[in-house]
């Protein structure tokens, strides 16, 4: 036995000083996702894979958007079941069985109420800022695209050395106005 690679004992358990190493399978959590990590389960492992390849590739590299692919994905959902239900008698198959999904009218309103106090908040927040009555989430608000219009002006018209003098002086008008900011 190599003295810096523990001998596997097969009951989880691995040799070395005091018996206290833990197999990787057992680290890991010792069940399915365990298996997948370890490619123990390799068609699930592959599938997984597959599957992490698939997303990255419609939403890095075709750069797809997640809503109109759920959208695609109800409608060929919708398709499926209009061509099963329609095709069940003539393959002599059962049609589809949806369950019904009832929402009690007290859950529906109270749903609709909690969407209404927060909407109300809010757009009361936002005419608060706007009327200039939170003054200091009004200057905030402000502050921030100025900011990056200047900041992106100094970059295109400066040099580097220009630039960092700039970047030092801004940071301290910077940090005035937000003391300033604070103080209100």
């Amino acid at each position: 036995m190599h003295p810096h690679f523990p001998n596997d004992h097969g009951d989880g358990r691995v040799g070395g000083p005091f018996h206290r190493h833990k197999s990787i399978h057992r680290l890991l959590g010792g069940g399915k996702v365990a298996d997948i990590l370890l490619w123990n389960d390799r068609n699930l492992s592959a599938g997984v894979l597959l599957g992490a390849t698939l997303i990255w590739y419609l939403f890095e590299v075709v750069e797809y958007n997640i809503i109109p692919l759920l959208s695609q994905i109800a409608i060929l959902a919708m398709l499926v079941i209009f061509i099963w239900s329609n095709a069940a008698p003539l393959l002599n198959i059962a049609p589809p069985r949806i369950p019904e999904v009832i929402i009690s009218e007290h859950a529906f309103r109270q749903i609709a109420q909690i969407i209404h106090y927060k909407l109300a908040y809010t757009v009361t927040a936002l005419y608060d800022i706007a009327c200039g009555k939170d003054l200091k989430k009004f200057l905030l608000v402000h502050s921030i695209p100025l900011g990056d219009r200047v900041t992106a002006n100094i970059v295109r018209d400066r040099k580097f050395l220009q630039l960092h003098k700039s970047a030092i002086s801004w940071i301290s008008v910077r940090t005035h106005f937000a003391s300033i900011v604070r103080k209100i």
